[in-house]
């Protein structure tokens, strides 16, 4: 594990950490993670530690306003986030112990969102959302913050299909394997948006769409965040991602599973 700086747009620079798996002589599979808006990178360690043990390497990053960077929160549009997650992903990608080719992105709320665009323009072979965020087209180039959230609400709520909205137009191109998790409980996500995503996933070499029962949107819950990232693990272990044994992760999560930090 090592801490990565990032060049992006404007001259800037984001953050991240990365994983490299022991004896990854040849190119291995790159798994890049996204968060959530106000959040950051941190609670995206435990998923890229454990791809990390299944042969990935794992990338998990501070988009722009967020992190060390969190003064510019005011500041920052979902176009600069998405330049982000671009620089980013070509950051893995371009590695030269990393498979161009057997590349995965996970995304969770905001970052979800990121992540469907960021499949669309790249090459995505696994795409894994966690109550994934969705803006209208004219959200994507005004500060985040200034967002008006009532009628951003109403908008996720009405039933939407990809000409409504940049999300869902690009996730109607997307052919990778998609998984999408959702919070039972989430009030920041409607049901209906995940019916909207998972409905526009028309083009995808599969869909998954699990629930955590009980849950609230942050999965604020120990028990809750786990069952989403053994759900994660599980779902990448059924595509086949790798063939090293999955063991290792299983150990790990377990261990984290009996002794919650």
């Amino acid at each position: 594990m090592k801490t990565i700086k990032i060049a992006t747009a404007g001259r800037r620079k984001i953050e991240g950490t990365l994983f490299i798996p022991k004896r990854s002589r040849t190119a291995r599979p790159g798994a890049l993670f996204l968060h959530g808006w106000g959040g950051d990178r941190q609670r995206q360690l435990l998923p890229a530690k454990l791809l990390s043990d299944l042969g990935f390497v794992s990338l998990a990053v501070d988009l722009r306003g967020h992190g060390k960077t969190r003064r510019l929160g005011q500041s920052v549009s979902a176009y600069d986030n998405l330049k982000d997650a671009l620089a980013a992903y070509d950051f893995l990608a371009s590695r030269k112990n990393v498979n161009k080719d057997l590349m995965l992105v996970a995304g969770y709320s905001y970052g979800g969102f990121l992540a469907v665009l960021v499949s669309a323009e790249r090459n995505v072979r696994w795409l894994a959302l966690r109550s994934p965020a969705l803006y209208r087209d004219k959200d994507m180039f005004i500060p985040k913050a200034a967002i008006k959230r009532r009628g951003l609400m109403a908008f996720r709520r009405r039933p939407l299909s990809p000409s409504d909205t940049i999300g869902l137009r690009a996730a109607a191109g997307i052919r990778a394997h998609v998984l999408v998790i959702e919070a039972d409980r989430d009030r920041v996500i409607p049901r209906q948006q995940i019916r909207n995503y998972v409905r526009a996933f028309r083009q995808a070499q599969s869909i998954k769409h699990r629930i955590i029962h009980e849950a609230d949107h942050a999965m604020s819950r120990e028990e809750w965040y786990l069952a989403a990232v053994e759900t994660f693990m599980n779902w990448l272990r059924d595509k086949e991602a790798t063939r090293k044994p999955a063991s290792k992760a299983r150990t790990a999560l377990a261990r984290r599973i009996a002794s919650p930090s």
